[in-house]
């Protein structure tokens, strides 16, 4: 939470270059083998709505982090920001279970 609430994007632009790095310092250190499926931007805003955008490509780290937050920015139409978080979400490792995907049809019925 900022000590004051963000007023515009470019303040939000201001707070995420530290906040990007607070991350990029956390996966290079116990994450650093494991391979990143989305990057998402929390907001929250001053009336404590929040909103997370997200994208499934990270492979312009900054470009992909901005434009997730204005996005999520856009959604409070005009309201202030408390918060904003930014994150990553893994693939799954080798030694979690697999992701299956649930038929649409079930093949037993034809």
């Amino acid at each position: 939470t900022f000590g004051a609430d963000l007023l515009n994007l470019e303040e939000g632009f201001a707070q995420m270059e530290s906040l990007l790095n607070e991350l990029k310092e956390e996966l290079s250190g116990k994450h650093q083998k494991r391979v990143i499926r989305v990057a998402f931007v929390k907001v929250k805003f001053t009336d404590f709505q929040q909103t997370t955008a997200e994208c499934r490509s990270v492979d312009t780290w900054p470009l992909a982090f901005k434009s997730l937050l204005e996005e999520g920015w856009g959604r409070g139409k005009g309201k202030t920001v408390r918060l904003i978080g930014v994150g990553v979400r893994f693939m799954p490792s080798s030694r979690e279970a697999p992701v299956r995907q649930l038929e649409l049809f079930d093949d037993r019925l034809s």
